[in-house]
């Protein structure tokens, strides 16, 4: 390839020759190398950005994920407390991911331990009366011919006693059961009707019930047989703990600013002793064991309560025992 480059020399409007330029242009190659140390600072340029970055990228994404996938492995083979919010998280995106995923990590690690303990009491409450049944069954069909009719009757009692305290035990737990997951509907229900019918039933096994209704008309978003049952149980455990001449008081008023309704409940009993009232609320404790008692009652309450967004505390008072009961305030509306 040739380049031919001619140009005409005129004088007075005469062409009196021309000049004809010819070369071959340079290749490729030629330019390139003559552009060599631009090209080469360039490439220096473009390798320092990738590199940096490279570095930007792993300190900000690549470590604070592999830390997490290692916290994550550590979970995986039981580890507890493996998995904790990154102290060098990197960006705002990674942050907020490591406390969600230690938060997720910290509610599962509390649900397994809740569940590994409720298994080993449970297997307990299960163990003492099956025990006893067997030990019964087998002095029976060892020595029922050398019995006397009121022995026979003692073991047999006493086999009927623990299958009675099972099918306790099987009823609460499932009740407790349905409890956790319950979803609390649109149920509205006036107070004081539940509270009459609480009294009046109560009446009847014995307890004295006093009603003090400071909140006229007052409804609570909450079923009716599930604050009947709620009250019911805090009775039973009045008249299984309060003597011979158990009496409770129900008090009610609303907290408008909370939107709540507070029931009051406490008895004449001998109250919660200081040791025990951490512990009130813990599945299967319980001071009655012998005369029936499961130690679920306060645990369905509470779970009962929780799921419609209210609660349930023990209070301090001289006498007796005390609970305030906390549940959604139906706010009427205003003209």
């Amino acid at each position: 390839m040739l380049v031919v480059v001619a140009q005409l020399i005129v004088r007075e409007q005469r062409v009196l020759g021309a000049v004809l330029l010819v070369r071959t242009p340079a290749n490729l190659k030629q330019a390139l190398l003559g552009k060599r140390s631009a090209l080469l600072r360039g490439m220096l340029l473009l390798l320092g950005v990738v590199l940096a970055l490279s570095l930007f990228t792993s300190l900000t994404i690549s470590r604070p994920v592999h830390a997490l996938m290692e916290q994550a492995r550590r979970a995986a083979r039981g580890e507890r407390g493996a998995v904790t919010p990154l102290r060098h998280a990197g960006t705002r995106e990674i942050h907020e991911l490591s406390e969600t995923i230690a938060a997720m990590a910290t509610t599962l690690e509390s649900r397994a331990a809740y569940i590994r303990d409720f298994a080993n009491h449970v297997s307990h409450e299960f163990k003492t009366p099956l025990t006893s049944m067997q030990g019964a069954v087998e002095l029976l069909r060892e020595h029922a011919e050398d019995m006397s009719a009121g022995e026979r009757e003692k073991f047999l009692g006493m086999v009927a006693a623990d299958a009675s305290r099972l099918e306790r035990l099987v009823r609460r737990l499932l009740e407790l059961a349905r409890a956790d997951v319950l979803q609390p509907g649109r149920e509205r229900v006036p107070v004081a009707e539940v509270i009459e019918a609480v009294a009046k039933r109560q009446g009847e096994l014995g307890l004295q019930v006093s009603a003090d209704n400071q909140a006229p008309g007052a409804r609570v978003a909450i079923a009716g047989e599930i604050l009947d049952s709620i009250l019911g149980t805090l009775c039973d455990n009045a008249r299984q703990h309060a003597g011979a001449q158990p009496q409770v008081t129900i008090r009610w008023r609303t907290d408008p600013q909370a939107r709540q309704l507070l029931i009051d409940f406490s008895d004449n009993g001998p109250g919660i002793s200081p040791g025990n009232a951490a512990k009130i609320f813990e599945p299967f404790f319980t001071t009655a064991r012998e005369r029936g008692g499961t130690g679920l009652g306060l645990s369905i309450t509470r779970s009962l309560l929780a799921a419609h967004g209210g609660g349930i505390e023990l209070l301090s008072q001289g006498t007796g025992a005390a609970f305030r009961l906390r549940v959604p305030l139906v706010m009427e509306p205003t003209l």
